[in-house]
């Protein structure tokens, strides 16, 4: 959706916000399965998830800062390359200091920040046994409320408004509670729920929308097609099974960051139209794929084969003397 959106144009439905929003919501499932269902050890957790995306990202960082940091309209400027890598540059984006070769990273500061925040809220219901649901939606509401009242009130746009964290994060926190609170419903939902749900979410993102409609209506469709998957139609599930659907997820996040220096030089430096501009998806889609064979692939398996838990326990496991069995 998003390389359609960008390389080609939003004709009907927003399909860059719309492909965004897909992935926040399905990170939202994701997440609350692993830290409130599955409770997977945070540290673990963060193990996994830096494997997953920092060494592709660093690469990138580097590699755009190096290659286009003398580009007049890049503008691949080493504060920004910095803002990137730590993660923060929605927040520096949406106060007007962007390079657009790293604009697309807003969204991975949305998802990296939901991290730190869900694993915190992981830790407090272990340690305090609350329940997660009220608290997941509270949350939620008051980001939604937040991006209404910035885009609405404050009159400002999506970059100065849904950049930030504070007011975007609801998409990840309303498929989170959605699917911790439907769960346990079970056959109760009808098996059309989800695809019904989906064609209403992605209905909503027509072109010329307020964004906050798209953020609140839209996402909502989108979390409760999520949430229900699990009991829709066998058919509308195989589907979203086929291998090719599967090995697009598997290569999307690097092709993700790889899109965007394309499709900046291609629609915005050189204004090409829509059937040239196409053509760019190309190269994007190979430097993708070498970055995922040759980078993200190799580094994520690296560290996640390091036990490095076992290492730091191993002074106090021999002292202990604990069995061998344990």
């Amino acid at each position: 959706m998003v390389l359609i959106g960008h390389f080609i144009g939003h004709v009907v439905a927003v399909l860059g916000h719309l492909g965004v929003e897909m992935f926040f919501v399905l990170s939202g499932r994701l997440m609350a399965q692993i830290l409130f269902v599955e409770r997977f050890p945070l540290r673990e957790f963060y193990r996994r998830r830096i494997a997953r995306i920092f060494p592709a990202l660093t690469a990138f960082i580097v590699i755009s800062y190096l290659v286009f940091r003398a580009d007049p309209y890049l503008g691949a400027r080493l504060k920004l390359a910095i803002a990137s890598q730590v993660l923060i540059y929605n927040y520096v984006g949406a106060l007007g200091h962007r390079s657009p070769v790293f604009d697309h990273i807003w969204s991975l500061c949305v998802e990296e920040h939901s991290y730190i925040l869900l694993a915190i809220l992981a830790w407090a219901v272990r340690r305090c046994r609350l329940d997660i649901r009220p608290v997941l939606l509270i949350a939620a509401l008051c980001s939604m409320f937040d991006g209404i009242f910035s885009e609405m009130f404050l009159r400002q746009n999506w970059f100065t408004a849904y950049w930030r964290t504070d007011a975007h994060i609801s998409s990840i926190l309303i498929s989170a509670w959605l699917f911790l609170t439907l769960r346990n419903v079970g056959e109760r939902v009808p098996s059309w729920l989800a695809p019904i749900c989906t064609l209403v979410g992605m209905s909503v993102f027509v072109a010329g929308a307020p964004d906050c409609v798209y953020l609140t209506i839209g996402t909502t469709f989108l979390a409760i097609a999520t949430a229900t998957l699990d009991f829709a139609w066998t058919s509308f599930r195989s589907v979203l099974s086929a291998r090719a659907l599967t090995t697009a997820g598997a290569l999307s996040f690097s092709v993700y960051l790889w899109q965007q220096p394309f499709y900046q030089i291609a629609v915005w430096k050189l204004r090409l139209p829509a059937g040239s501009a196409a053509f760019w998806v190309v190269p994007a889609i190979a430097c993708g794929l070498v970055s995922y064979y040759l980078v993200e692939r190799p580094s994520r398996r690296w560290l996640n084969s390091l036990n490095l838990a076992g290492l730091w326990r191993q002074p106090v496991l021999e002292t202990a003397r604990m069995p061998a069995g344990r």
